[in-house]
C-alpha cells in the first residue's frame, strides 16, 4: 500500500469534531439558561452543527476507503499487491476485510498469471522486463522466443484439450529445469519466451540448450505419448535492442530463419496408446 497515515488524520479529525460537538452542547447549554424561549432554536443550532459534524466525519471516512481501493488497485495492476501487508495493518484492515483481500489478489493472479500453462502471461513478460531494464541494466539479459513445432496438426488430431494438456505439460519441464535468473512465459498460443538474466555475458544463448535436451524425450497426455520439438530465435539486450518489442522481433526473426533452413525436416508427433 501507498505509503500515507490516514490512521493519524482520522485520529486528529475525530478529536477536532469531539470538540466541536463539546463546545456545541456547552453554547447550547448557555443559551437554555439564559432565555428559555431560545430552546427550540438552540436545539435546532444544535441539530444542524451535529449533523454536520457526522456527514463531514462519514465523508472523510469514505475517502479515506476510496484511497485505499484505488492504491490497492494500482498495486493490481503493477502486480505488486500482497494480501499480508493490509491484513496486518491495524488500520487497513477494517477498510480491507478478508474476503476482499482475497478477491484483490486473486485479481492480480488473473492479469498475470496464463490460466491453461499456471506460468506467467504476456502481460507479466512486459512488466518483467520493464522492471529488469530500470533497475538491473547493468547485467546481461537474453531473450529466448520459441514455439511448439506442428502444434496446429497436434490440436487438428487430438483436440485442443489434448493441446492444452501438452502445453501444461511442457511448462511443467521446463520450469523445473530453469535456473536462477531464467524466468519463463506464454506469450501467445504456443509461443514462449524464456528471460536469461546474468551477471556474465554467454553467447551461446544457456536456454537453447536446455530446450534441445528437455524435448528429446516425449509428453504424456492423458493417453498419448506425443513426440514434438521447437523452433527457437534468441536475442541479447543491448546488442539487439534496448525494448522488448525489438528484442522480440529479433528473435522472431532468428526463429523463423531456423525454421526455413530445416527445409520442413520438423519432427513428427507420434501417438503411443500407454
Amino acid at each position: 500500500m501507498k505509503q500515507f497515515d490516514y490512521t493519524l488524520v482520522l485520529a486528529v479529525s475525530c478529536f477536532i469534531f469531539s470538540l466541536l460537538i463539546s463546545a456545541s452542547f456547552v453554547g447550547a447549554n448557555v443559551l437554555i439558561h439564559m432565555n428559555t424561549h431560545n430552546v427550540p432554536g438552540a436545539l435546532l443550532l444544535l441539530t444542524v452543527i451535529v449533523t454536520l459534524l457526522l456527514y463531514t466525519s462519514c465523508m472523510i471516512a469514505i475517502r479515506l476507503l476510496s484511497n485505499n481501493m484505488k492504491y490497492a488497485l494500482d498495486e493490481v495492476k503493477n502486480g505488486s499487491f500482497s494480501e499480508e501487508p493490509a491484513k496486518n495493518s491495524h488500520f487497513r484492515l477494517r477498510l480491507f476485510n478478508a474476503e476482499m483481500t482475497e478477491k484483490l489478489s486473486s485479481l492480480q493472479t488473473d492479469i498475470y498469471l496464463d490460466k491453461v500453462t499456471s506460468i506467467p502471461n504476456r502481460r507479466a513478460l512486459y512488466r518483467h522486463f520493464d522492471e529488469l531494464s530500470r533497475n538491473h541494466a547493468d547485467q546481461h539479459h537474453y531473450i529466448c522466443l520459441f514455439d511448439i513445432d506442428r502444434f496446429k496438426a497436434i490440436n487438428d488430431t487430438y483436440g485442443h484439450v489434448t493441446g492444452d494438456e501438452l502445453l501444461a505439460s511442457i511448462c511443467q519441464r521446463i520450469t523445473g529445469s530453469l535456473a536462477d535468473g531464467e524466468q519463463l512465459f506464454r506469450l501467445a498460443g504456443d509461443e514462449f519466451v524464456i528471460i536469461t538474466s546474468s551477471d556474465y555475458s554467454n553467447p551461446y544463448f544457456p536456454a537453447t540448450l536446455k530446450l534441445d535436451n528437455l524435448f528429446k524425450l516425449p509428453f504424456a497426455v492423458t493417453e498419448h505419448v506425443l513426440y514434438t520439438g521447437i523452433s527457437y530465435g534468441c536475442s541479447e539486450y543491448g546488442a539487439d535492442g534496448t525494448t522488448l518489442d525489438a528484442l522480440l522481433a529479433k528473435a522472431d526473426e532468428a526463429m523463423y530463419e531456423q525454421k526455413r533452413t530445416r527445409h520442413g525436416n520438423e519432427s513428427q508427433p507420434v501417438k503411443s496408446i500407454t
